[in-house]
C-alpha cells in the first residue's frame, strides 16, 4: 500500500481541526470587536407594550402592617388582624429566563448568549412600569462554553409607565490562545460607546461582581482579567 494513502485520513482530520479553530478564532475576534464597539443586543423591532405579568412568580415577604402594626405574614395578601390589603408596592414579582443551550461547541456559545439576551431584552421592551428592579445573572463556564445560563429579574409594579429601559448584554475579551483583550479594557470601551447606560451588575469569568455606588456610576470593585465572556446588566432611557 502506498504510504501516502495511510496519512490521508490523518491529514483530513488535521485540516478539519484547523478549519474549526479558524472558525472559532474569527467568531471570537468579531465578538470582541462588537463588544468594544459597544453594541447592545436588542430586538430589531420593539414589541407592543403589554405589561402582562401572568407568567411571573409572585414573592410576598412579611412586613409590618401600616394600619395596626401587626405582621402581614409572608405570602398573605392582607393583614390577619385588621384586614388591611397589602399594597402593590410591597409585592415583588419574579421573571426567570433560561438559556435553551446547556452545552455546545465553543463556536456556538456566541449565538446562545445572543438568543437569551434578545429574549430578556424583548421582555423588558414590552414591560414599561417596572420599579425596584434587580437583575441576577448566572453563567456556566468550562473549556467549551461561556454561557449565560439563567437571568432572574425581580421587581415591583408601578402605577404608571416610566421611561426606564433595562437590558443585558454579553461582552467578550477572548478565549484560550486566541486574540485577547483585557476584560477591563473591553468593558471601558463598551461603556464609552454607551454613556447613557448605567451598569447595574456584571458577572463572568471566575467571580461575581457588583458595582460600587451604582447611583454615582462607580466602576467595578474587581473585574477579573480572565478569558471568555462577561455579562452586563444595565438600565437606560427608552428614547
Amino acid at each position: 500500500m502506498d504510504v501516502n494513502y495511510i496519512f490521508l485520513p490523518f491529514l483530513g482530520i488535521v485540516l478539519l481541526a484547523m478549519l474549526f479553530c479558524l472558525s472559532v478564532a474569527i467568531k471570537q475576534i468579531n465578538a470582541i470587536k462588537d463588544s468594544m464597539n459597544g453594541k447592545i443586543i436588542v430586538p430589531e423591532c420593539p414589541p407592543q407594550i403589554i405589561n402582562d405579568y401572568s407568567d411571573c412568580d409572585i414573592v410576598m415577604p412579611s412586613y409590618s402592617c401600616p394600619e395596626c402594626g401587626g405582621v402581614i405574614e409572608q405570602g398573605a395578601y392582607s393583614c390577619s388582624f385588621c384586614g388591611h390589603k397589602r399594597p402593590e408596592s410591597v409585592i415583588r414579582y419574579q421573571k426567570t429566563f433560561h438559556n435553551r443551550f446547556n452545552i455546545g461547541l465553543t463556536s456556538q456559545y456566541y449565538k446562545a448568549n445572543a438568543d437569551i439576551s434578545k429574549e430578556v431584552n424583548a421582555w423588558f421592551l414590552s414591560h414599561s412600569n417596572l420599579e425596584n428592579v434587580n437583575i441576577n445573572m448566572e453563567y456556566n463556564t468550562n473549556l467549551t462554553n461561556r454561557l449565560l445560563k439563567k437571568v432572574t429579574v425581580s421587581f415591583t409594579i408601578g402605577e404608571k409607565e416610566n421611561n426606564t429601559l433595562y437590558g443585558v448584554t454579553p461582552i467578550y475579551n477572548g478565549f484560550g490562545l486566541f486574540w485577547q483583550k483585557s476584560a477591563q479594557d473591553v468593558f471601558n470601551s463598551w461603556k464609552s460607546h454607551n454613556p447613557n447606560c448605567l451598569v447595574l451588575n456584571i458577572t463572568g469569568g471566575t467571580t461575581n461582581q457588583t458595582l460600587v455606588s451604582v447611583s454615582s456610576g462607580g466602576l467595578p470593585l474587581v473585574f477579573a482579567n480572565n478569558n471568555g465572556a462577561h455579562f452586563i446588566a444595565f438600565k437606560t432611557n427608552r428614547n
